[in-house]
């Protein structure tokens, strides 16, 4: 479980660099942008964010649990 943190936080911190590098918009550039001016927003917002992770994970496990599973091959 740790491993998974580390590996979502990498990928995390990159998203962040290249979207703020090549002036993109993005979720992570955005909350800077709105926590620069603002203190609770920005972490409703990544509350909302997480509840949808939360959610969408959820999902996966409920669509990969009803999907048949495939014979194994020999």
């Amino acid at each position: 479980m740790l491993s998974g943190a580390f590996l979502t936080f990498a990928i995390v911190i990159g998203e962040f660099t290249m979207a703020a590098l090549l002036n993109k918009p993005a979720f992570g550039p955005y909350m800077q942008l709105l926590g620069a001016n603002r203190a609770y927003e920005p972490a409703a917002l990544a509350v909302i964010a997480f509840g949808i992770t939360w959610g969408c994970l959820g999902l996966i496990q409920l669509v990969s649990r009803f999907q048949k599973s495939a014979p194994p091959k020999a």
